[in-house]
């Protein structure tokens, strides 16, 4: 399988750092798109 280019893939710990920074962002994305409104009616 053709698998060149991909980010970190020479770091012996590239995989474990590429889960992180994907879970850090999803984790982001969900906290903004499930924090409670302060709206003002």
């Amino acid at each position: 399988m053709n698998v060149g280019g991909i980010p970190l893939s020479d770091s012996p710990h590239g995989f474990w750092i590429l889960v992180v920074i994907v879970a850090s962002f999803t984790l982001l994305a969900g906290r903004l798109a499930f924090r409670k409104r302060t709206d003002t009616d």
